[in-house]
């Protein structure tokens, strides 16, 4: 991901930062050396370290990990690296709590909104900088707003070892900010507006929010926009008991004045580190999705939009419009699939997923981002881009344009690239997909333009070939403004071939499993024979050849590995290597099973050099199949899946096994490959993925793979996918 280096350009100097504001008077502040003062009334506020310190109350503190801890921390990033020490520090806490700090992909909401590198946002609460370190690589200049001194030194010295310039910190309240109005383009409030009821004491806890969210309305400019992450007041995480902000479960369901009863009787059982409050009066209201609707219109904004965080707003991995069904009713099809074959559905999931029918599903959502736009039509230059794009589909004349549709934002932890669909009310579902890079990827495969001109020339290579039954998505078009980059592609006809093979007794079936993988075997094969066409296609580079230092190590295993390579150290030498898609998984493959016809998605692994077979072998795999004798297993984890799919599809000789070794035959002969070299590719391709996963950081599943060659390499000469199907 892109984490490092210098942040983009951005069009205001620091000569023309924004003015502050005196918190006083209202007048003009002025930033001294060593402090910030009002050229009006005289006020001053000291400026330590270089950050202006307008809060400061003893003994205040707030934050997910104790004070003391907060503090070693804070010595330990000044002493190494601060990801190094961020990863000792979270040792052995919550697996969550290390996204929090580290993955710049909590914006991935940046799709939604089409700002360029021009725009000036306010990060109110930044925490421990993610926010606001993502915010810099991707916009011009960046406010981040900290109450906390610890943490907003943490966030100074993290961005000043990623040498991030373009960031303005201040300790200060979010509820009394030093900027005037029609300052910013973007406004960030995450995980914050629930707590303004604590913060501000006068008034019910809902008027201290219309007034905070009030104040923020008018400092953004005329086409500005806001986004807010917080918690549904009745999800099911509360009605299941999560503990909600008072410190307890179940506050948030009952009457308010119930709640301050039980907050004052009660246990508190909050996880977070902070101050308390002396009034014990339930203060951090959430609502519902309406009512986050109703508190941002008395607000001023003009339009609000309720987004579906399935997994929290602090992981946005997939943004999904509440109002727009179809695509909520995607998304279940797509967390019901991902349990696979080992997994029960939860119970839990199947409710919302007959919920997410009918128009009371947000009702049942845990959590909410929400964007509010100040103008009732907001228009951006990549709106009307998008709309230009599309006009190649033949739209329907009842559409309303992109600034009208609602957005879906898909995407991955610790990626770079995102995915965008569109659903317009009146049109439904529009048949383009958007993937877009908001700031500079660290590594090619989430590079968006190298992806959409490979996807060109792949398109033109397979139109010579007009009788072939693979296709891929349309190009539609390209932008670039400054850092960003926009594509533009047809969404691919047909379901997901993952989505087929998922389907309840898929795999007890073995003739229809066998006819539905021949036919994407099929389409590989022509594929692959088409690939071979094109040129200047990057290679494997030369480490992916040798073997891994942990297999290296083992003289024994690894003398046993070397018997059965298909390649030699040094590459393919006079082997035959081929270029490949390189991530020919389920997920990737479309099947149009009235027609035929499959398309395949996502061209950021195409690569030269890859071992024959090493695209149907990531088909066979990937599919996750396993026999439907297995006992059930609640929720496995992926290497769980990986093993127990590998040992029924590659080293077991009947049911899933024989299905997998006919394909690899047939594959075979519609190559023109020798199944006698089967077992060698096999090797291959799993020594390939070890290097894979360790290039793109996920050591632990390059372990999975080394233990899944260790169970191939024992196997031999035992009977075994190999023995199988290719006679050997």
């Amino acid at each position: 991901m892109a984490d490092s280096g210098t942040a983009v350009k951005h069009a205001r100097s620091a000569e023309e930062d924004i003015p502050l504001k005196c918190l006083k008077c209202g007048g003009k502040a002025e930033t001294r050396e060593d402090h910030l003062e009002c050229s009006q009334c005289g006020s001053s506020w000291p400026v330590r370290n270089g950050i202006p310190r307008l809060f400061q109350i003893d003994n205040y503190y707030w934050g997910e990990i104790a004070r003391q801890e907060m503090q070693d921390l804070l010595a330990d990033i000044k002493r190494r690296p601060w990801k190094e020490a961020v990863q000792a520090c979270l040792a052995g806490k919550s697996p969550h709590l290390e996204g929090y700090f580290l993955d710049l992909q909590r914006t991935s909401w940046l799709g939604l909104l089409g700002l360029d590198n021009t725009a000036v946002a306010l990060d109110l609460g930044c925490g421990y900088g993610a926010i606001t370190h993502s915010l810099a690589l991707s916009l011009g200049r960046v406010y981040s707003i900290e109450a906390i001194p610890e943490r907003i030194e943490f966030t100074q010295e993290r961005l000043r070892q990623e040498g991030v310039t373009n960031v303005s910190l201040f300790q200060a309240s979010a509820t009394n900010l030093p900027f005037f109005e029609n300052s910013f383009d973007l406004i960030v409030v995450n995980g914050i507006l629930e707590w303004v009821g604590e913060w501000d004491l006068e008034g019910s806890p809902r008027a201290a929010q219309l007034r905070f969210l009030t104040s923020l309305e008018r400092l953004l400019k005329p086409n500005g926009v806001m986004v807010i992450g917080i918690e549904n007041r009745f999800g099911i995480s509360s009605l299941r008991g999560a503990v909600d902000h008072s410190g307890m479960p179940y506050t948030s369901l009952v009457p308010r004045r119930v709640a301050t009863l039980m907050l004052r009787h009660g246990k508190d059982a909050h996880p977070i580190h902070r101050t308390r409050l002396e009034s014990r009066q339930y203060r951090t209201y959430t609502y519902t999705a309406g009512g986050y609707r109703r508190l941002l219109k008395a607000a001023g904004f003009a339009t609000v939009r309720a987004y579906w965080a399935h997994e929290g707003y602090n992981n946005p991995f997939r943004l999904i419009p509440l109002d727009a069904r179809p695509l909520v009713r995607e998304q279940f099809q797509f967390l019901i699939g991902n349990f696979g074959t080992l997994a029960f559905v939860p119970r839990s999931l199947r409710l919302k997923a007959r919920w997410g029918r009918s128009r009371p599903f947000g009702w049942l959502v845990s959590q909410f981002v929400l964007v509010a736009g100040k103008d009732d039509l907001r228009q951006t230059k990549v709106d009307t881009w998008f709309d230009e794009a599309r006009k190649g589909l033949n739209l329907p004349v009842n559409f309303s344009g992109t600034h009208q549709a609602y957005r879906a934002v898909y995407t991955n932890p610790k990626a770079d690239k995102l995915v965008v669909k569109f659903w317009d009310a009146k049109a439904g579902c529009i048949p383009a997909v958007a993937k877009i890079n908001l700031r500079k990827p660290s590594k090619l495969r989430d590079d968006v333009e190298a992806e959409y001109t490979t996807l060109v020339r792949v398109e033109e290579q397979l139109r010579q070939s007009p009788g072939a039954c693979v296709r891929v998505p349309r190009p539609l078009g390209m932008m670039k403004s400054g850092s960003h980059c926009y594509t533009l592609e047809s969404l691919a006809a047909g379901k997901r071939f993952r989505e087929i093979t998922f389907r309840e007794g898929y795999a007890t079936n073995q003739e229809r499993a066998l006819k539905g993988f021949r036919r994407v075997v099929k389409a590989g094969a022509e594929l692959t024979r088409a690939l071979q066409g094109l040129t200047g296609i990057r290679a494997v580079g030369p480490g992916f050849y040798s073997l891994p230092k942990e297999i290296a190590a083992e003289n024994s295993f690894a003398d046993r590995v070397g018997r059965m390579r298909y390649f030699s150290d040094s590459g393919p030498g006079a082997a035959v290597s081929w270029i490949q898609h390189g991530d020919f998984w389920p997920g990737n493959i479309y099947v149009c099973e009235r027609t035929g016809q499959v398309t395949i998605t996502d061209w950021t692994y195409i690569a030269a050099g890859l071992p024959p077979l090493y695209d149907i072998n990531t088909l066979i795999l990937g599919s996750d199949l396993t026999s439907p004798a297995r006992p059930k297993l609640w929720q496995p984890e992926f290497d769980v899946i990986l093993k127990t799919a590998f040992s029924d599809l590659y080293l077991d000789r009947e049911g899933l096994g024989r299905v997998a070794g006919k394909l690899l035959r047939e594959a075979c002969e519609l190559l023109e490959l020798d199944p006698l070299l089967i077992p060698s590719l096999i090797v291959e391709f799993l020594l390939m993925r070890v290097h894979l996963f360790e290039w793109a950081g996920h050591t632990s599943t390059a372990r999975t793979y080394i233990d899944l060659l260790r169970s191939y390499i024992d196997s031999r000469p035992q009977p075994s996918l190999a023995a199988v199907g290719a006679d050997v």
